[in-house]
């Protein structure tokens, strides 16, 4: 099992460009699984889907809850279909297991006036300002804002090159008003690089270093306390993420045009962020006006 797993984690990094952080967590899953194959005193060609049943049971007795063990079984049950496309077992066992679907609560998301309201509010740095019109003019993800360098940006036709999931490019494009907002950071910017003249990263931190994930949500944390939106609905990248589609779809924007913009690989995901039916998404084809900006 743990030679097998090893090799499968390699396959996860380099053929299927998965993040170091999904990886963990499928080493951690898979790790937790081969010890209650070692307890069963099971070898990987022995199990069968009553002991895959068996390990649900131990996981809910451990005190896992459903999505967390459906997660975790996912987990096992992709590693097993690697295991039979590499002809080390015959059959998967976990195949015919059933399982309920996850449960997966909508996030949290602004409406448009609400967005507009959080954007005023007191603002202690340009670079925030930036940053926070970033996040809701175009839907980046977290990771995608802090990869963004100086040499990924078009500044004529306003476009960001931005490296999603699994590093996969895609252009996304941005407005006047975001335009504007970044034309300000920039002149500020070459006072924090003066320490690392070097840096190439778009959004730096007071030491002139590449801004982290960490120090992003930090910065949400601290904004959320003043912001004169409704305290129910804290703010957070994924939020505004999630507002940007909202915002898209409701001034006419096509699913397909959300879905690239979002970088989702499936329209089930956008549906997710859209809140209607895969009907109305697709019937719906008009360009959107978001703050203003065509």
């Amino acid at each position: 099992m743990k030679d097998k797993t090893k090799e499968y984690l390699t396959h996860l990094e380099h053929e299927r460009s998965m993040s170091p952080n999904t990886i963990k967590t499928y080493e951690f899953f898979l790790t937790e699984f081969a010890k209650f194959t070692e307890q069963k005193n099971l070898k990987l060609e022995d199990i069968d889907y009553k002991d895959i049943r068996s390990y649900m049971v131990m996981l809910q007795q451990k005190g896992n809850g459903k999505n967390s063990i459906l997660t975790k079984i996912a987990c096992v049950r992709s590693f097993l279909r690697y295991c039979v496309k590499k002809r080390y077992i015959e059959d998967n066992p976990a195949a015919v297991l059933i399982t309920p679907k996850l449960e997966r609560p909508l996030p949290s998301f602004l409406t448009e006036p609400e967005a507009e309201e959080f954007l005023k509010t007191p603002i202690l740095a340009l670079r925030d300002l930036a940053i926070l019109d970033v996040f809701f003019s175009t839907g980046i993800r977290l990771s995608e804002l802090t990869g963004i360098s100086l040499g990924d940006i078009d500044w004529e036709q306003r476009l960001f090159r931005i490296f999603g999931k699994g590093s996969k490019e895609r252009l996304v494009p941005y407005g006047e008003k975001t335009e504007g907002s970044l034309a300000c950071y920039l002149q500020v910017r070459t006072r924090l690089i003066e320490k690392n003249p070097e840096e190439k990263a778009l959004f730096i931190n007071y030491k002139g270093e590449r801004i982290s994930g960490r120090q992003i949500e930090r910065l949400f944390e601290k904004y959320n306390v003043v912001s004169d939106v409704e305290k129910s609905k804290p703010i957070t990248p994924h939020s505004l993420r999630h507002s940007c589609a909202s915002v898209l779809l409701n001034n006419g924007c096509g699913i397909r045009e959300i879905q690239v913009l979002l970088g989702h690989e499936s329209l089930a995901t956008t549906e997710k962020y859209t809140h209607i039916s895969p009907r109305e998404l697709i019937e719906t084809y008009k360009r959107a006006n978001l703050r203003g900006d065509k």
